[in-house]
């Protein structure tokens, strides 16, 4: 066999070969998002790049119907999470706690997601400005009193006025409340409790809307309607991941 004719078989089989993986590739259907590959570009170009690369991922994940909703919802959150810190330790860390006691309690971890970056930009040391408010001295609130307490935490909880509902929870501190994977759940404790046992604040649009107020305390205007400022910020964050 000449060289010329060997060449020209070399060729054929090398086309062959590409032609097959190109269709087998085209064929191929992904099953699963790997949000913790080291291949994966949180920080890679610019947030729109970023974006576009996320965005690609979930329409892919969207066709796959196993557990599409949770590979989902922690992508958003990641992203969302990215915004303010680029440690990929501390973005996985929250993003595990987040999808956990959102389950637990039945939140939105999208919206858990948006307080916890309003009320701290995602710092566990956050600490709010000291503010005299009504406390429960008894459970159920049977007895009242009054204290100078602070909001702490990623989630800016008040350890003194739900001592009661953490204390069955095993947050027994507002020291505690510093501890990352404790205040989430000490926030998305609250956040259930306001939602899903509590009555829907009139002129509100949800549940979800109306714990989001109670969450930061009901302001209301002259005419007795609450004032919306900040469901509408944390909603406005919530959206930036969308």
């Amino acid at each position: 066999m000449n060289i010329k004719k060997t060449l020209t078989i070399l060729t054929s089989i090398t086309s062959l070969i590409i032609n097959l993986s190109v269709n087998l590739s085209a064929n191929t259907t992904i099953t699963s998002i790997d949000v913790n590959s080291p291949k994966y570009p949180w920080h890679c170009g610019s947030i729109k790049e970023q974006n576009k690369i996320i965005d690609n991922q979930i329409k892919t994940n969207t066709t796959n119907n196993t557990n599409s909703t949770n590979s989902t919802n922690t992508l958003l959150v990641k992203r969302l999470i990215s915004v303010y810190t680029s440690d990929k330790n501390k973005i996985n860390k929250l993003t595990k706690h987040i999808i956990k006691y959102s389950n637990k309690y039945n939140l939105d971890p999208l919206t858990l997601t948006a307080v916890l970056a309003k009320e701290s930009s995602f710092n566990p040391n956050a600490k709010h400005t000291p503010v005299i408010v009504k406390i429960p001295l008894a459970k159920n609130w049977t007895k009242i009193g009054t204290k100078e307490v602070q909001a702490v935490g990623l989630g800016g909880v008040i350890y003194e006025i739900w001592k009661y509902e953490l204390n069955k929870e095993k947050i027994y501190s507002r020291k505690s409340l510093y501890n990352l994977e404790t205040n989430i759940k000490a926030t998305a404790l609250i956040l259930s409790i306001y939602t899903h046992k509590r009555k829907q604040l009139k002129y509100t649009k949800s549940k979800e809307e109306s714990a989001l107020l109670r969450y930061y305390g009901v302001m209301r205007d002259n005419k007795g309607k609450p004032i919306k400022t900040y469901a509408n910020a944390v909603y406005k964050i919530k959206l930036s991941s969308l």
